[in-house]
């Protein structure tokens, strides 16, 4: 009876549809918190936007300022923007071609894409249709340039003999005419590049960039196309964003170093050690030799401890915390943080 009484009272204090409606207030605090407290502050939205091929200045027409600035882009397409090149692909091939000039012509002279595209038939003149010329694009993804595919004009005075002195790839297969066509690529982009900043070089950078082209030109004399693709990439970005000037000494010294290992990958010594003919303390010998001949770096190798100690779990939580403050960040105070 006792029992009953305090049960009889309890419901009396606190109703059933109050109960309720504390615990759901309670929930939904928990729920905030969790949102605001727990998952990711900044999220990226997805989003896209429309585009028009072909429309460089974004007023929704094919007109003469469009062919102007067509005609300038295609002079030197890689100091424009992906976005830009990407809207001079007008037939979409991956390539920025003489076909995608021509289909601009059409356009412009008409103004009409439909009629342009009729036009183009009757002509028997390749034209795509006109949803094609329009597409959309998120800015959050990376956008693929389209190569290089026109007749490149100072390639007889380039010091690269992939230019100036071309020749058909050895095989005749999708695989070899696509390095050709990345070669020709990366190669009018490194020569625009050198040619724009000659005058203002170092002679240590003269140095560094004449060794780096005959390392091309031997993979080219070798028929060693793929390693001729990966050295041009690496000169295109020395030449669009290295330089010496206001560095310091320390900045061209790891470049040398970098270089020294590299061709100790490739030396006959480290194929012995693959082959198991050399051991591994004569590799770090070898290294140890360039730490002190590019930075004056005396270290022992085979004493240094490892960076760091995947066995304790202390060395997780710093990776930790800074990926729970990447996701509490914004950009911006990142950035500055890091650079």
């Amino acid at each position: 009876m006792f029992k009953l009484n305090i049960l009889s009272r309890c419901n009396r204090v606190m109703p059933k549809w109050l109960s309720r409606t504390v615990l759901f207030l309670a929930v939904t605090l928990l729920l905030v918190f969790a949102y605001r407290w727990v998952l990711p502050l900044y999220r990226v939205g997805v989003r896209s936007q429309l585009i028009m091929l072909g429309d460089f200045n974004s007023d929704k027409r094919w007109d003469q300022q469009d062919r102007e600035l067509m005609k300038a882009l295609l002079a030197n397409p890689f100091q424009r923007s992906a976005k830009d090149c990407l809207k001079a692909d007008l037939n979409s091939d991956g390539r920025l071609d003489a076909e995608d000039a021509a289909i601009l012509e059409q356009l412009v002279a008409s103004g009409d894409p439909y009629e342009a595209e009729n036009k183009a038939f009757d002509a028997g003149i390749p034209f795509p249709r006109p949803r094609e010329l329009y597409r959309y694009v998120s800015p959050q993804d990376y956008v693929n340039r389209p190569l290089f595919a026109l007749p490149y004009a100072a390639a007889k005075q380039s010091p690269l003999d992939c230019l100036n002195q071309p020749k058909p790839p050895a095989t005749d297969s999708p695989y070899a005419r696509q390095l050709a066509e990345e070669i020709y690529n990366e190669a009018v982009r490194f020569d625009l590049a050198y040619h724009a900043r000659l005058p203002q070089l170092t002679q240590l950078e003269q140095t560094y960039c004449r060794g780096k082209i005959e390392d091309c030109n031997q993979f080219y004399a070798a028929g060693m196309s793929y390693d001729l693709l990966l050295e041009l990439i690496g000169l295109v970005e020395d030449a669009e964003s290295l330089t010496t000037r206001g560095q310091d000494e320390f900045v061209s010294k790891t470049l040398f170093l970098r270089d020294h290992l590299r061709d100790l990958l490739d030396s006959p010594q480290y194929a012995d050690f693959k082959a198991g003919r050399v051991t591994a303390p004569e590799i770090l010998k070898a290294i140890e030799r360039y730490l002190k001949q590019d930075l004056g770096l005396e270290v022992t190798i085979e004493k240094l401890g490892p960076p760091r100690d995947l066995t304790q779990l202390k060395n997780y939580l710093g990776r930790t915390q800074w990926q729970y403050y990447k996701s509490r960040t914004r950009v911006e105070p990142r950035a500055r943080l890091v650079i």
